[in-house]
């Protein structure tokens, strides 16, 4: 047996004498905490600032180094020997001197020398100079130019004359200049000795190129004669034979009776004469006679009987619709009804069930629906996997309903709110307070 129970809101009074509450501290960013309560109520881990010098915190280890978060940025100094900079050497941290530097860096062509860095006399070569502190020797070259900090090529000059070098001396019936270009000079190469590989009068057809020498050349040419290079030849009494493909967009005299064959019994003559009757004659499986109906709106007169109905817009019926074998429904994506309300059960003339059902993947569905029963206590209900041909349903559960009136509720409520009594979620209009029978 359930019973009544209040809800406690905004405005209601309550026994709170025994109520047990845990109590979390969030650690925002820039909020300090005292040593007590950090020990006491935090452990774990924590992101965010602290407050103060965090003299009290332990266990908090650096991953990163943020340099821009040191004092100004040191531009337009002199870095000497004994100046200093950090340095994380494995797991160990520390300051070393610029001096101490010079000693690891050194390599091949480098050296370290009373904490500097110079040019090792053993790199000297061509173009450069070092040892004992020596720089790098400055001059400026044909193609090359040594410069103070870098090494300029002028690949204008210095591709010219290597290419010039190499390909000047290259003449003959191909010629090759200094910027590596190569050309064919004139009447080099002869078509008769200088051409491999052309067939049997090709090169004759090449050196005279006649009507007759390309029929010598080619083997299968048809018929004699000169070329035609004519836009529109004429072409007296030729025989076409059996062409590959044929556009007769200009062609004429071509009679239907003779000229075109395949065609159907009646089709040459329905052609010729395109009448309703001669149509009927020439097509077979036709149904009843008559003219054919071209209107966008025809009127058909007496019972006409159609096997099936197809209609790709929509279908207005001005009189009544009598269907005398089963309906079958086809669902659209969305369905909008201008009616106010639907009726279900419309004439059942008993007391059933009824509702909507939404049918799922393995073909029942859920049902939203008035379970009527002739005791009295009708209500609304929810039922799962439910037929979608059922003529009754068995409830999984009822809908609960809320009223309103004076005084608080006693008793047991009506099912669904039906009725006069009281409904599952009852207000008390006396103080405003909300009970809840369960």
């Amino acid at each position: 047996m359930g019973e009544w129970k209040k809800v406690i809101v905004s405005g209601s009074q309550a026994d709170l004498a025994a109520v047990t509450a845990s109590i979390a501290i969030k650690v925002g960013s820039n909020q300090q905490i005292g040593t007590t309560q950090a020990t006491t109520f935090l452990t774990g881990s924590f992101t965010g600032s602290f407050k103060g010098d965090g003299s009290n915190l332990s266990g908090v280890l650096a991953t990163s180094l943020d340099i821009d978060t040191f004092g100004s940025d040191l531009t337009g100094i002199t870095v000497v020997a004994a100046d200093k900079l950090p340095l994380s050497d494995n797991g160990t941290e520390g300051r070393i001197t610029v001096g101490q530097l010079a000693t690891p860096l050194a390599g091949t062509g480098l050296e370290a020398n009373s904490n500097t860095i110079r040019i090792a006399a053993a790199a000297a070569g061509s173009g450069l100079t070092g040892g004992a502190g020596s720089a790098l020797a400055v001059g400026a070259g044909t193609h090359i130019t040594v410069n103070a900090d870098d090494v300029a090529v002028n690949t204008t000059t210095l591709i010219p004359a290597i290419s010039g070098s190499i390909f000047g001396q290259v003449s003959g019936d191909v010629l090759i200049n200094g910027a590596g270009v190569a050309t064919i000079q004139a009447n080099a190469v002869a078509i008769s000795t200088d051409v491999s590989g052309l067939a049997a009068g090709v090169a004759t057809f090449l050196a005279t190129p006649s009507s007759a020498n390309l029929i010598s050349a080619v083997t299968d040419e048809t018929g004699t004669g000169a070329l035609v290079f004519a836009t529109s030849p004429t072409l007296v009494t030729p025989a076409l034979g059996t062409p590959s493909s044929a556009t007769l967009t200009n062609a004429t005299g071509l009679p239907i009776a003779t000229g075109v064959s395949g065609l159907g019994t009646g089709v040459a003559t329905f052609l010729a004469t395109p009448s309703s009757a001669n149509l009927a004659a020439a097509v077979t499986g036709e149904t009843g006679t008559g003219d054919l109906v071209f209107s966008a709106a025809p009127t058909f007169t007496g019972v006409s009987s159609f096997a099936s109905i197809s209609a790709s817009s929509n279908v207005t019926i001005a009189g009544n619709l009598t269907v005398t074998g089963i309906t079958t429904y086809i669902n659209s994506t969305n369905v909008a009804i201008t009616d106010q309300f639907i009726l279900l059960a419309s004439g059942s003339g008993a007391t059933v069930d009824a509702g909507i059902i939404v049918q799922d993947a393995a073909g029942d569905g859920e049902a939203f629906y008035w379970e009527n029963n002739a005791s009295g206590t009708s209500r609304w209900a929810i039922a799962s996997s439910v037929n979608p041909t059922a003529v009754t349903v068995t409830a999984a559960e009822y809908m609960v309903s809320a009223k309103k009136a004076a005084g608080a509720p006693t008793g047991d409520p009506t099912y669904g709110g039906s009725g006069t009594g009281y409904g599952n979620i009852h207000v008390n209009q006396t103080d405003n307070s909300i009970w809840i029978y369960a």
